[in-house]
């Protein structure tokens, strides 16, 4: 307070204007007494406790104004704007993993990726076309998934990291689908490509 009256300034310095008709004036808004009540001077009532709990925005409005309205008012500019700094300051989960899937008909095959994050609350998961048969295994951020695809077709995948502020990382996964039969083994030349989009 002792710095801000240093910013005190007279009347010909003032770059104001002032309103004569309505009996405006320097000294009309200039009152160098005036000692403004601080936050911490503030003894908040069990009553007003009731009203704002500890949020020490809310306890001083209430306590100035009296106004349960405004003193809430305060308190819910006060909890958006830390949303608001917890969300811009928030990246997505980190989902990393080969660009390529390899599968053979009627087999078990299995995809390795991990997830990393600050946030302890991930969630994790599979979107795609024709999606069954499939198991999806979390070891402390390390993920197998496992896929038993019965037949060529015309199938996607991908998978999805979103943290508890809905911030989302998505990996999609180009599949190569190994289509041999009758005891045939598979290779690279003979694989097929199912196309998936990548976000």
């Amino acid at each position: 307070w002792m710095f801000a009256q240093t910013w005190n300034v007279s009347w010909f310095e003032s770059l104001f204007t002032y309103r004569v008709d309505h009996n405006e004036s320097w000294q009309y808004y200039s009152h160098p007494d005036h000692v403004p009540v601080f936050a911490d001077e503030i003894v908040a009532t069990e009553k007003q406790i009731a009203i704002c709990g500890n949020d020490t925005e809310c306890l001083y409005d209430l306590s100035i104004t009296n106004s349960t309205i405004f003193a809430l008012e305060t308190m819910q500019f006060g909890q958006t704007n830390n949303q608001n700094v917890k969300l811009l300051n928030n990246f997505p989960p980190k989902i990393s993993g080969s660009s390529t899937f390899i599968l053979a008909i009627q087999q078990v095959s299995n995809y390795n990726f991990t997830v990393e994050d600050t946030d302890d609350n991930i969630t994790v998961g599979v979107v795609g076309g024709f999606i069954y048969d499939a198991t999806l295994i979390d070891s402390k951020g390390a993920y197998i998934f496992s896929w038993t695809i019965p037949k060529v077709d015309n199938i996607s995948l991908a998978f999805y990291a979103t943290d508890s502020l809905n911030a989302t990382s998505i990996l999609s996964v180009q599949l190569q689908i190994c289509a041999c039969s009758n005891g045939g083994n598979c290779t690279l030349i003979g694989l097929s490509n199912s196309d998936a989009q990548s976000v």
